[in-house]
């Protein structure tokens, strides 16, 4: 056979091939094999073309290779398929390609499958790249992946899908991802899909990214969740949202949060929310915010508390400020209690109200203050009270400043006194005059005294009484100083008599009078003596009028002398 000529050979007809042995074949030399015609070539039979060896099977030329019909091609054996040349491998039409069997397609080497071009390769049924061997995947370069159909892709099994590294899955184009299936999509490692470009991960369907299992959703980067869009945040599903780490929360950007449905936010762990950032919280919707539940928004560190914008806490309805607890409240910072709407303030409990340090309380305007309901007014700790301004103070409204408790009044600094109002005065009640310590009614100017009632002063206690400046009773009202009560006068001391002005001593009734102890009496100087009514001295008592010294009766004119008299005798 090795001595046939090239011509000799090529004058042979197909039937006369056909007559040839399959080791008759075998025994044509590499030169004869790359000489025959193709049709010669496609005449052997499927028992000659078997017979061919190694060094045959790559001395055939590309023309004689596409001259071989799909029939022709699938003659060869599987390790005739695997001794090709790249070269030869890369010139086979796509057409013979295509027509090689699964199990021709398992034979290729990982070179002659690296060869194939995108054409030749996606000329492969869906059964022959499911054929593919694990190395085989492993062996596409990006560019072939990059240009594999989306039936290849889909047809690719879990086994193969896993031998994926992350350049050939980074290879892979938006639309070929989007043409997975969801099935598809969860062949997927947790470790693949983390490897995937954050330019892949936001261009996935809302389908796909919806079909992502839990843990493939634990494999994203901070980066890839970063990149999600809004509209694949709202496709998550309430398992999926809650199954992100708080590094993945703390990912999400404000417009990524606030894509979350209200339903799925009230989903979220407390280890959640509390994974959130400051800047974060502070942009979350006021839907959102109000869609916290009670122990969610309960669970939210100070910080987050802190911030909160007014906007955000202004949004807020009744009972979602009363979510928070009492510790939150008292974490608020001055800056957004002073900015708070009346209508935020009046919503807060009287827990929360009394929750309020020193400092917020301060913090407060005159018109958040005075929202404050009497109940709220009344649950202050006297701490928070003494902490009040004194311009707060004098614009407290009467109706606010009388619900004060005694023990609250009392708590008032001397300040805090001094800025009150003659108006606010005179609205006090007359429970809580009595409660002023010795210290705040030395405080009161004299109009603020003048502003008591008489039924005030009356009720003033000795000791209060005791404790008034000679400035303070001489500013009396003689009003005022007429009401005062037997006990209270006589708990005046000889320099608070003396304090008082001759005008008031005159305007003294005669009973006013008489309540002067006989000591009281003795301590008048010689210009209220000489004030004195005539009606004033008849009626003093016996002992009155027996104390008063030389000085003082000097000081008494002729009507006055007879009337002391009179006292004297009666």
């Amino acid at each position: 056979m090795q001595s046939l000529t090239s011509d000799q050979l090529s004058t042979l007809t197909t039937a006369d091939i056909r007559e040839f042995s399959a080791a008759q074949i075998g025994q044509l030399t590499t030169a004869q094999v790359s000489t025959l015609s193709s049709d010669n070539l496609s005449a052997l039979s499927s028992s000659q073309t078997a017979g061919l060896s190694s060094a045959q099977v790559r001395s055939l030329t590309t023309d004689q290779l596409n001259n071989l019909s799909t029939a022709d091609v699938q003659e060869f054996t599987s390790a005739q398929i695997s001794q090709l040349t790249t070269a030869q491998v890369a010139n086979l039409s796509s057409t013979n390609v295509g027509a090689l069997t699964t199990a021709q397609v398992a034979s290729l080497t990982t070179a002659e499958v690296q060869a194939l071009n995108s054409d030749q390769l996606n000329a492969l049924s869906t059964a022959d790249t499911r054929a593919l061997t694990a190395a085989q995947v492993s062996a596409l370069t990006t560019s072939q992946v990059s240009t594999l159909s989306s039936d290849n892709l889909s047809a690719l099994s879990s086994t193969q899908v896993a031998r994926l590294s992350s350049s050939q899955l980074q290879a892979l184009t938006s639309d070929q991802l989007n043409s997975l299936s969801t099935s598809d999509i969860r062949e997927f490692s947790a470790a693949q899909i983390g490897q995937l470009t954050t330019a892949q991960v936001s261009t996935l369907s809302t389908t796909n990214v919806s079909a992502l299992t839990t843990a493939q959703e634990a494999g994203l980067t901070t980066s890839q969740v970063n990149a999600l869009t809004t509209d694949q945040i709202s496709s998550l599903s309430t398992a999926q949202v809650t199954s992100l780490n708080t590094a993945q929360v703390r990912a999400l950007t404000t417009d990524q949060v606030n894509a979350l449905a209200t339903a799925t936010v009230q989903k979220l762990t407390t280890t959640q929310l509390n994974a959130l950032t400051a800047s974060q919280v502070s942009g979350i919707s006021s839907d959102n915010l109000s869609a916290l539940t009670s122990s969610q928004a309960s669970s939210l560190t100070s910080a987050l508390v802190q911030a909160l914008t007014s906007s955000q806490l202004n949004a807020l309805s009744s009972s979602d400020i009363r979510e928070f607890t009492n510790a939150q409240i008292g974490q608020l910072t001055t800056a957004q209690v002073s900015t708070l709407s009346t209508d935020t303030v009046q919503a807060l409990s009287t827990g929360q109200v009394a929750s309020l340090t020193s400092a917020l309380v301060q913090a407060l305007t005159s018109d958040q203050l005075n929202s404050l309901s009497t109940a709220d007014v009344r649950a202050l700790t006297t701490v928070q009270v003494s902490a009040l301004t004194t311009a707060q103070v004098s614009t407290l409204s009467t109706d606010n400043l009388t619900a004060l408790s005694s023990a609250q009044v009392s708590k008032l600094t001397t300040s805090q006194v001094q800025s009150l109002t003659t108006g606010q005065v005179s609205a006090l009640a007359t429970s809580q005059v009595v409660g002023l310590s010795t210290s705040q009614v030395k405080a009161l100017s004299t109009d603020q005294l003048g502003a008591l009632s008489t039924t005030d002063v009356r009720t003033l206690s000795t000791v209060q009484v005791a404790a008034l400046t000679t400035a303070q009773l001489s500013g009396l009202s003689t009003s005022n100083l007429s009401a005062l009560a037997s006990n209270q006068v006589a708990a005046l001391s000889s320099a608070q008599v003396r304090s008082l002005t001759t005008d008031q001593i005159s305007s003294l009734t005669t009973d006013d009078v008489r309540e002067f102890t006989t000591s009281q009496v003795s301590s008048l100087t010689t210009d209220q003596v000489s004030g004195l009514t005539t009606d004033q001295l008849s009626n003093l008592t016996t002992a009155q009028a027996s104390v008063f010294t030389s000085a003082q009766v000097h000081a008494f004119t002729t009507d006055q002398v007879n009337a002391w008299l009179t006292g004297l005798s009666g």
